[in-house]
């Protein structure tokens, strides 16, 4: 079963994780989810590793798979899992450009 849902929320930090779980397990056949992040400036911000890591242990003890986050902002867009050199989780994917 495939499921989307859209939520918005405060800008994405440590501490707001816990909602987002909440909005994802209002769907109680949700496993996994894929966050989606607007940024005004440039995508990357400095420690976004740290919160990748804390954001998927949160939602791996919640019983939920963060599939990838995805960071959109001036001048493009970035998934903070290429600085921790994580695979690809689309690996049948295209990148048109």
């Amino acid at each position: 079963m495939c499921a989307v849902g859209l939520a918005q929320c405060e800008p994405l930090s440590s501490s707001v994780v816990h909602n987002l779980i909440g909005q994802v397990a209002l769907n109680p056949e949700a496993s996994s989810a894929v966050l989606i992040s607007l940024r005004e400036h440039t995508p990357h911000h400095h420690g976004d590793e740290v919160l990748l890591q804390h954001m998927k242990t949160v939602f791996e003890h919640s019983g939920i798979v963060l599939r990838d986050w995805v960071v959109m902002g001036r001048g493009g867009l970035y998934c903070p899992r290429s600085l921790l050199n994580e695979p690809d989780p689309w690996p049948y994917s295209t990148t048109i450009w």
